[in-house]
């Protein structure tokens, strides 16, 4: 029994001395990298058209996206428009870079105006693809509908 506890306390004398506090971490701190922040850089109005599928009915309407930086480093506002589909919404998506010069936005929080999980890219270009799931009233029934957007930079 004495040895087992000798043995329990050599290993925690060890783990102590091994614990260094003068040792520097590098720690990523998304605040302090060098370049444009990912929103800077895509922010702009995207024209380009929406696509609206039901299950019964597959339609395209012109559209509008909006990025506007927040005030959350890596997280862009998007204001989603379309006319024809009564989307007026604006949203607070996530921003991650991606390599060459690529970007993807996304959101899980479904507590957003559009109820919605949405994910698209950017591309080099400043192409933007997205795509989301969107209950709406339709006359006197709701009916989901799955959206795509693709847009150029304007």
């Amino acid at each position: 029994m004495q040895k087992l506890l000798y043995i329990i306390m050599c290993i925690g004398l060890l783990g102590l001395w091994s614990c260094n506090q003068d040792e520097a971490y590098d720690v990523f701190n998304p605040t302090t990298t060098s370049g444009p922040l990912p929103e800077d850089v895509v922010q702009g109005t995207y024209a380009g058209t929406f696509t609206r599928v039901s299950s019964s009915d597959t339609s395209s309407s012109a559209g509008v996206l909006t990025l506007v930086p927040s005030d959350t480093a890596y997280c862009v506002n998007v204001h989603f428009y379309s006319d024809e589909f009564k989307l007026d919404h604006e949203v607070r998506l996530n921003m991650i870079s991606r390599a060459n010069d690529t970007y993807a936005i996304e959101v899980n929080d479904i507590t957003n105006s559009l109820a919605a999980k949405i994910f698209g890219t950017i591309d080099a270009n400043r192409n933007l693809e997205c795509a989301f799931t969107y209950k709406q009233r339709v006359g006197r029934r709701t009916t989901l509908f799955n959206y795509t957007f693709q847009g150029a930079k304007q």
